[in-house]
C-alpha cells in the first residue's frame, strides 16, 4: 500500500517529467546540496509557509514532507480517520533519494527520488536550488524547486538516456508557476525572555525528544524512529 501511495503522490506532483527504470545518477559522484534533517512544507506558488509543526495549524496548500538523512517522507496529517496526531508525525510512504550537482557551478542540483511500484521501482528528477546560506555541513533549510521537464521527443522525451540529459533539463526553470514550488524547513519561534519579547540568544533548533516539535518518520506505523534533534548529519564528515 505504501508504494501505491507514493506512486500516486509522485504522479501527481511529477507530471510530464523526467523517469527512468533505472537510477541514472553514476555511482560515486560527489553528493550535492542536501536538506536539513527535519519536518519541511511543500508549497505551490502563493500558499503561505507555515510558523509551527503543529499539522492541524496547516494551510491545506502546504504538503507536510520529512527528511532523515538519505530518506524522505510524505508526512500524514492529523484528520479524522488518521493515526497522526498534533504532537507525532507518521509518514504515508517514505523512499530513499540522492543528491548530485547540476551542470555547473551555479547551475540547480537534481535529486534523484525512488518511487517504489508493485513490482519494479523508477525514478524521477527534481531540480533543486537551495537558498543561502547551508550551515556547517553544507546543508540548506530552504529552497525553490522544480520537476526536471522532458526532453524533445527526438532526444528521448520523458526517458533521458544519460545524467547529462538530466543536468541540462534541470538547469531550464519552467515559465509556468504552477510547476514551481519552495520547499521551508519548519523550526518553531524563538522562546521568549521574561519580558514577552523574543530571545534573540536562543538557538532555534528542533528540541529533544518529547516535545511537539520533535518527528518521528516510521517505516510503518507501528514504529517511530526520531529525527534527529539538530540539522547536522547522522555522522558528521572527518575533519
Amino acid at each position: 500500500m505504501q508504494s501505491i501511495l507514493m506512486a500516486a503522490s509522485a504522479a501527481a506532483l511529477l507530471h510530464s517529467t523526467m523517469v527512468t527504470s533505472g537510477p541514472l545518477v553514476p555511482d560515486g559522484t560527489t553528493p550535492g546540496p542536501l536538506p536539513q534533517n527535519g519536518v519541511w512544507a511543500l508549497l505551490p506558488d502563493a500558499c503561505e509557509a507555515p510558523t509551527t509543526l503543529d499539522l492541524t495549524a496547516w494551510p491545506k496548500c502546504a504538503t507536510p514532507i520529512g527528511f532523515a538523512d538519505d530518506e524522505v517522507s510524505a508526512l500524514e496529517r492529523p484528520e479524522p480517520g488518521n493515526k497522526a496526531t498534533a504532537t507525532e508525525f507518521y509518514s504515508m510512504a517514505r523512499t530513499k533519494y540522492a543528491v548530485a550537482p547540476g551542470a555547473a557551478p551555479d547551475a540547480p542540483a537534481v535529486a534523484q527520488v525512488v518511487v517504489p511500484m508493485v513490482f519494479s521501482r523508477s525514478y524521477y528528477y527534481l531540480a533543486i536550488s537551495p537558498a543561502a546560506p547551508l550551515d556547517a555541513y553544507g546543508r540548506f533549510a530552504a529552497a525553490k524547486g522544480w520537476p526536471v521537464a522532458c526532453l524533445p521527443k527526438d532526444q528521448g522525451g520523458c526517458n533521458p538516456k544519460t545524467f547529462a540529459d538530466v543536468q541540462t533539463q534541470a538547469a531550464i526553470e519552467p515559465a509556468d508557476p504552477k510547476r514551481l514550488y519552495r520547499m521551508v524547513r519548519i523550526v518553531p519561534p524563538a522562546p521568549a525572555d521574561a519580558t514577552g519579547a523574543p530571545d534573540a540568544a536562543a538557538p532555534v533548533v528542533v528540541p529533544p525528544a518529547g516535545t511537539i516539535t520533535e518527528a518521528p518518520l516510521p517505516p510503518a506505523k507501528d514504529s517511530a524512529p526520531t529525527i534527529p534533534a539538530t540539522s547536522a548529519p547522522a555522522t558528521p564528515p572527518a575533519e
